[in-house]
């Protein structure tokens, strides 16, 4: 395929030096460019098909105008930067009109936006009203499809899309705004985050409806696809599941289930309606034997005051308080029996003698592996850790003997570096002697 400038007979001789190859972008292989010949405003273009380089390729589009991106650039401002675009589909080259002010005409027919006409062998288009020096004539030869009637287990290019299909030419296009470009880098953070495994199932759950709050807000509105074919809202309820009657096993075992005392009776059990769809009957809500407890006499501020709280059988005692095995008076019981009471427990051990618990035990993993290691190097070990032990208090029960911490601890946690190794043995040396 060659354009050629409306006058011009026969393309320039290559070995001019004036001959550039790819030019535009994307670039595309076997394509060239030439300078405007002299008394020519136009510059020569000639794409070579079914070149090796090319005929595995999906097929070339080529543009058209003074942008530094063209292919055929023209080096004139009174040309917008792309004017119009030459491509192929199958066998057949095709010319796109791109902008509304920029008149192409193919001949003396005007050619809308986004209009689509079939190139013939010496068809000229213009890129200005006519008559207009920005005017070309096009050269094609049905040998150069030789390709693409070629029999093989390969696909050829022109049984694929055109490059770039979807992509705006136009200049004057809208620009997105900087609230949804800002949206587009923080979902790249986002996927590579989770590449890293750095993302947990909430943190997706909350950028999506993150993401969605801003597609409302500029008027985007996705809507899935049913496989039915159609096109079902997104805020639309799923139909709920209506209640099916139990096995005759699975009822039998229902009935036996009782609500515990003290929920709110009006609330009903989850199985409920299923029970009922079965025919049958819920049991009934449990009840306290006598006065249910109330709040103060379950709970006593007994840890700051050195108090140890146990069961008692004795019903007069309330719900059974002692302190050091002496029984705690109940609420309605005099002073005089409190004092009586008070002088016959034996003597409450002070605060500073209750056995305190190392506070170096008390923080969390996280923390505990920053503070070991300020490269950060320890933080591997965390999952692993945080999945098989509760607390730091207890790898300190179980693994640390005799001042020094258990070798199977770095078994059960797979650490095997022996630098890593020396370091969580160091810290147990330091802080739990």
């Amino acid at each position: 395929m060659r354009l050629l400038p409306v006058g011009a007979q026969e393309h320039s001789d290559w070995e001019d030096g004036l001959w550039v190859e790819k030019p535009g972008y994307p670039c595309i292989d076997c394509s060239w460019i030439h300078q405007p010949p002299e008394g020519h405003c136009v510059p020569e273009f000639e794409f070579e098909e079914g070149h090796d380089k090319n005929k595995n390729e999906p097929a070339p589009v080529f543009y058209v105008g003074s942008g530094e991106d063209c292919h055929v650039r023209l080096g004139d401002d009174l040309v917008p930067e792309r004017v119009c675009r030459v491509y192929k589909e199958g066998r057949n080259w095709l010319l796109e009109a791109l902008l509304p002010h920029a008149a192409v005409h193919l001949g003396d027919r005007s050619l809308a936006v986004g209009q689509r006409v079939m190139l013939k062998d010496g068809d000229t288009f213009t890129l200005a009203r006519p008559p207009t020096p920005f005017a070309y004539r096009i050269k094609l030869s049905d040998e150069d499809n030789w390709y693409v009637d070629l029999q093989s287990e390969k696909d050829y290019p022109n049984k694929y899309p055109g490059r770039f299909p979807f992509r705006s030419s136009l200049p004057e296009a809208p620009q997105a705004p900087e609230e949804l470009k800002r949206l587009a880098w923080q979902t790249d953070q986002m996927r590579r985050r989770s590449e890293e495994d750095q993302v947990r199932v909430a943190d997706w759950s909350a950028f999506s409806q993150y993401v969605k709050r801003h597609y409302y807000k500029h008027g985007i509105e996705c809507i899935p696809w049913c496989t039915e074919g159609r096109l079902r809202a997104i805020d639309e309820p799923l139909v709920p599941l209506q209640p099916r009657a139990y096995p005759s096993w699975i009822g039998d075992l229902m009935a036996r289930e009782r609500q515990l005392p003290g929920v709110d009776p009006s609330r009903p059990l989850a199985f409920q309606s299923c029970m009922e769809a079965s025919g049958l009957t819920v049991a009934p809500q449990m009840q306290f034997k006598g006065e249910p407890p109330r709040l103060e006499d379950l709970y006593t501020d007994s840890f700051a005051s050195g108090l140890a709280v146990a069961s008692t059988s004795a019903p007069s005692r309330g719900v059974g308080l002692t302190i050091n095995g002496a029984p705690l008076p109940g609420p309605g019981e005099s002073d005089a029996e409190r004092a009586a009471l008070m002088e016959e427990a034996p003597t409450i051990p002070s605060v500073e003698e209750v056995p305190s618990v190392n506070p170096h035990l008390r923080q969390p993993f996280k923390l505990w592996l920053e503070g070991m290691d300020d490269s950060m190097f320890l933080m591997q070990y965390h999952d692993q850790i945080v999945a098989n032990f509760d607390s730091l208090e207890q790898v300190h029960e179980i693994y640390f003997r005799d001042g020094e911490l258990s070798k199977a601890f770095f078994e059960d946690t797979g650490i095997k570096k022996l630098g890593h190794r020396r370091i969580f043995e160091k810290w147990f040396r330091d802080f739990c002697r």
